[in-house]
C-alpha cells in the first residue's frame, strides 16, 4: 500500500450512495489481530483507501462509493516482542514439513504449510526452514503477516502446493458488507 499521507480521499459521483466495508482480522485461533494496516484498492486504480480501526480490536471500516469493486488488503509487520514469536522450534517444524513429515505436535494442516512458506514461492522447502532459523536467531527480518479470506478453500494445500494470497477480491458493493480475514504470521508454525 502507498504512504497514508498520500492516500486520496474517496470522492462520490453526483447521486452516488456510500457503503461501509467492515473488515475483521483474526488469527487462525480466532484471536483479534490489532495494529494492522488495512485498505481497499478499487479495480483499475493504483491508489488505496486506508481503513480506519474501530473500537473493537481487530475491526476496521472503510467508506466507499456504492458499486465499488476491488480488493481488501491487509499487512502487519512482525513484532518480536509480541505474543506470537518465531522460534527455533518453528524452524524444526518447517524442516519436518519440507521433508514430508508431520510437525512435532501432530498432523499437519493447511495453516502449517501456509506459515512455513516464508519465501512465498508456493512450496515448503528446506530453504524456508533455514530462513525461519535465521529469523529466530535475529539474523534476518521476518516477512510479517499475510491475510487470507476466512472462507478460503484450503483443502488442496500441501507442502508442494501452497497458495499465496494478496488480498480478497470483492465484486461491486451495493450494500454495507462485512468480510473476515485470517492473519498468518509467516514463520510461526503453531498448532491451532
Amino acid at each position: 500500500m502507498q504512504n497514508p499521507a498520500a492516500t486520496p480521499v474517496a470522492k462520490l459521483d453526483p447521486g452516488q450512495g456510500r457503503v461501509a466495508l467492515s473488515i475483521t482480522l483474526t488469527d487462525a485461533a480466532g484471536t483479534p489481530v490489532s495494529d494492522a494496516r488495512v485498505g481497499f484498492v478499487a479495480d483499475g486504480k493504483t491508489s488505496a483507501f486506508l481503513a480506519n480501526a474501530v473500537a473493537t480490536v481487530g475491526d476496521y471500516v472503510v467508506g466507499l462509493g456504492a458499486g465499488a469493486a476491488g480488493a481488501v488488503t491487509a499487512e502487519k509487520a512482525y513484532n518480536p516482542a509480541g505474543a506470537q514469536k518465531i522460534q527455533v522450534t518453528d524452524a524444526l517444524n518447517a524442516l519436518r514439513l519440507s521433508l514430508g513429515l508431520d510437525p512435532t505436535y501432530g498432523a499437519a494442516d493447511a495453516f502449517d504449510f501456509l506459515q512455513a512458506d516464508v519465501d512465498q514461492n508456493g512450496k515448503v522447502q528446506v530453504t524456508d526452514a533455514l530462513a525461519i532459523l535465521r529469523i529466530s536467531l535475529g539474523l534476518d527480518e521476518a516477512p510479517g503477516w499475510t491475510f487470507i479470506d476466512a472462507n478460503a478453500d484450503l483443502s488442496g494445500v500441501t507442502r508442494n502446493a501452497v497458495p499465496v494470497f494478496n488480498g480478497l477480491d470483492l465484486d461491486p458493493l451495493n450494500t454495507d458488507t462485512d468480510v473476515e480475514l485470517v492473519g498468518i504470521l509467516l514463520g510461526n508454525i503453531d498448532n491451532y
